[in-house]
């Protein structure tokens, strides 16, 4: 049997705490108003790993209503042209199906913007396409990357918004950091977690319950994901517990669900911006991670 590596929270926080640095870098890569000049026909979402198809859905999700059409998929629609904008996500630095998309984006005249990891894919991106390169130093993940392209490409003066957005994302960071004994949002989610059922407070935060499941299940945290509407229905569906149940004999009993409740909705009317709330949750989720 091969145990769970563990984590070692002030080594896991490195790369945490480059959440508000990832915002910024985003805001600086690309041109975004050049990019976003003409209204375009739509914007295409490529998602090569789960993080960032969950991130981009997040944001999609508070974006609402749109100005232009959105879809986020995993392969390149037959459509799309040189009214479209397409964005390439992935945290791998290869993937066969995002460089074979980037090479069509480039012989239509799509505008392309690609958020990825080092390696081959990076290497091979044609020269009219976007990059928005890793940070030096950081490794793994970064839900915030991934959901700041996307929200540059909706919202207006992006740069404007995402650096503002970063400030926010740094204070919640050091409320969650290692050496933060008391009141730490994170490391309580994380006590509480042993199996945590993260669910939405309202509908915008569905799909950000979807991300922090997939989170915590990447980092051995076994966890899942409901809409709070469904959650009624989630009890009722439990079957009864054996108040004679015998450990022993019987082996043990399934856990027990710990409900995590998330509210972006409620977590705006403080910050006054659903994109602010929004990333401030990821960015608490992705630090309780780490304990």
């Amino acid at each position: 049997m091969v145990m769970a590596e563990h984590i070692d929270p002030a080594q896991a926080y490195f790369d945490i705490a480059h959440e508000g640095a990832q915002l910024r870098a985003v805001a600086d890569a690309v041109p975004w108003e050049q990019v976003l000049g003409d209204t375009p026909r739509s914007i295409i979402v490529l998602a090569g790993d789960e993080i960032s198809y969950r991130a981009a859905q997040a944001v999609l999700a508070i974006s609402q209503p749109l100005a232009t059409p959105v879809v986020i998929t995993q392969s390149l629609p037959t459509y799309v042209g040189a009214l479209d904008v397409v964005l390439l996500l992935s945290e791998a630095g290869a993937h066969d199906g995002l460089a074979q998309a980037a090479s069509v984006c480039h012989a239509r005249g799509t505008s392309t913007i690609a958020a990825v990891g080092r390696g081959p894919l990076r290497e091979d991106l044609p020269s009219s396409t976007y990059v928005i390169d890793p940070l030096p130093m950081h490794e793994g993940p970064s839900p915030a990357r991934a959901g700041a392209a996307l929200l540059a490409l909706l919202v207006a003066q992006p740069k404007r918004r995402l650096y503002a957005i970063a400030e926010r994302v740094d204070e919640e960071l050091l409320r969650c950091a290692p050496d933060r004994e008391t009141l730490n949002p994170a490391r309580d989610i994380a006590q509480k977690a042993g199996f945590a059922l993260h669910v939405a407070s309202d509908a915008e935060s569905v799909e950000l319950c979807a991300l922090i499941a997939c989170m915590f299940n990447q980092h051995a945290k076994l966890s899942g994901s409901l809409d709070g509407r469904a959650l009624g229905a989630f009890y009722q569906a439990q079957p009864p517990r054996d108040p004679f149940h015998d450990p022993v004999i019987d082996g043990p009993l399934p856990p027990e669900p710990t409900v995590i409740r998330w509210g972006v909705a409620e977590l705006a009317e403080a910050e006054g911006d659903r994109a602010t709330a929004l990333f401030t949750l990821m960015a608490r989720a992705f630090a309780a991670t780490m304990y």
